[in-house]
């Protein structure tokens, strides 16, 4: 919410005092703040600290979040997050992930992903 209002220190500060008690929704909401507003560094440092030090599992929502980060700094190849989603968490890519991340996707990537089964 507080990103809404375009505040990103009250939404680190409501995240910080959920404490060690943070589920999957918490982490997601902070991660994708951070994802609409081009902060791609921080996008990559939570997702990590989520599992490292949350022992979450992320979900579509998450990756989504962290593929539009990618795509729209330019400072982290996204294939990376594209094949860790499929091959690390056995999350097969849905249109939000190609909408975010297709244009830069490389064509026979793509094809491939529709070749295999489901």
């Amino acid at each position: 919410m507080y990103y809404k209002c375009r505040s990103v220190e009250k939404a680190e500060a409501a995240f910080e005092r959920v404490g060690s008690g943070k589920d999957l929704a918490i982490w997601s909401a902070l991660i994708n703040g951070y994802a609409i507003r081009g902060m791609e560094k921080e996008v990559v440092s939570l997702f990590e600290k989520m599992q490292c030090q949350g022992g979450i599992k992320p979900d579509t929502a998450v990756h989504t979040s962290i593929l539009t980060a990618c795509i729209h700094s330019g400072l982290v190849d996204e294939v990376e997050y594209f094949e860790s989603m499929k091959q690390n968490f056995r999350i097969k890519p849905g249109s939000e992930h190609y909408s975010c991340s297709g244009s830069s996707l490389p064509s026979w990537m793509i094809s491939r992903e529709d070749d295999q089964p489901g």
